[in-house]
């Protein structure tokens, strides 16, 4: 006979629960997470449709003339510029890039003749600007945390051994915890650079964006956010609330007034041919 294989019978573990286990994998969870709703200072707002009263404007997607006869200019020399001012005296073109580096580009017979010149690193992210009446240049600075090599008194110098060559062949270095200070620069003909003003009515500017300029000298400038800076550009657009402001800088007083607040990021700036009124940009969701 065919010898049989005893049969072992399956073994079946069985986890039980005790009430007080199940209890607290529930309630960790829930105590996580209201903890982090109590500490993050996201705070998105209901759509705010009342904003929507005014009627479409139907517009083409595309303008097909416009890039009829035009030219790239700079091309590999200008990392995202962002506002542009022309200076007729000197036949040059002021541009703020990426990079902190306020750009003098000069335009020649054809734009590969063109020559593009590093005139003023701001350390930040130089937005707006405009030219000022003194033979300066008005900037909207989102991002200036101080970084240039030519402050040495507010900078901090990172010393590496192994990267100290690597460092000093740039005009500045990234840093951590360093004091950001936005606001609005001039900066003079000669490449000093002056913060004209970097709060108002005690709150401080986080992102500071357009600036346009009257015959008369007054500065209408607009911070585009008080709680949200350059970095969380999508967090105040996704949380919907009007945290921007359009503001005036008096240069002969030194006096910065408020003249609109709670704007959804308020943006552009530009003054009127005529110099009867001021038009500004907001942005919704």
């Amino acid at each position: 006979m065919p010898e049989s294989n005893p049969t072992h019978p399956t073994r079946r573990t069985t986890t039980i629960f005790s009430p007080k286990t199940f209890l607290l994998s529930l309630l960790v969870p829930i105590t996580a997470a209201v903890i982090l709703y109590q500490l993050d200072s996201f705070d998105p707002a209901p759509l705010p449709t009342h904003e929507f009263s005014g009627q479409p404007v139907s517009v083409p997607l595309q303008n097909p003339r416009l890039l009829h006869g035009s030219e790239r200019v700079g091309e590999g020399l200008l990392l995202g510029p962002e506002d542009l001012a022309y200076d007729p005296k000197k036949g040059v073109i002021y541009t703020g890039c990426y990079d902190g580096w306020i750009k003098r580009v000069t335009v020649n017979e054809s734009a590969a003749d063109s020559v593009v010149e590093s005139w003023v690193n701001t350390g930040g992210r130089p937005l707006g600007l405009v030219l000022g009446h003194d033979d300066d240049v008005i900037i909207a600075d989102a991002d200036k945390a101080l970084r240039s090599m030519e402050h040495a008194d507010v900078f901090v110098k990172l010393v590496i051994r192994d990267i100290l060559d690597l460092v000093q062949e740039f005009d500045y270095v990234a840093i951590t915890n360093v004091p950001r200070n936005v606001g609005l620069l001039r900066v003079t003909g000669d490449g000093q650079l002056e913060m004209l003003t970097n709060e108002a009515e005690g709150v401080e500017f986080k992102l500071t964006d357009g600036v346009d300029i009257t015959d008369e000298g007054m500065i209408y400038f607009t911070d585009a956010s008080s709680k949200h800076d350059l970095n969380e550009v999508t967090w105040d657009i996704m949380e919907g609330r009007p945290y921007g402001r359009f503001m005036s800088y008096d240069p002969s007083t030194k006096q910065t007034q408020v003249l609109v607040r709670d704007l959804y990021f308020a943006n552009g700036v530009a003054v009127s041919p005529d110099q009867q009124f001021v038009v500004f940009c907001e942005t919704l969701m």
